[in-house]
């Protein structure tokens, strides 16, 4: 049997890493996603960060 110097048998700590996260995107899609450059607009934008964010978490 495998003793330690100072508390005697060895203490084994098993970690079980929590993977489950509950997260919410909210994008705006108010009017004022209407607004934005000629190429994207605000709202457009939003999504697509919200679409990264769904990919990383």
């Amino acid at each position: 049997m495998e003793r330690t110097a100072r508390t005697g048998p060895p203490f084994i700590k098993i970690f079980e890493e929590e993977r489950e996260l509950t997260v919410y995107l909210i994008v705006d899609i108010s009017a004022s996603g209407e607004f934005g450059s000629n190429q994207q607009l605000k709202r457009e934008f939003g999504a697509e960060i919200a679409a990264v964010w769904d990919f990383l978490l």
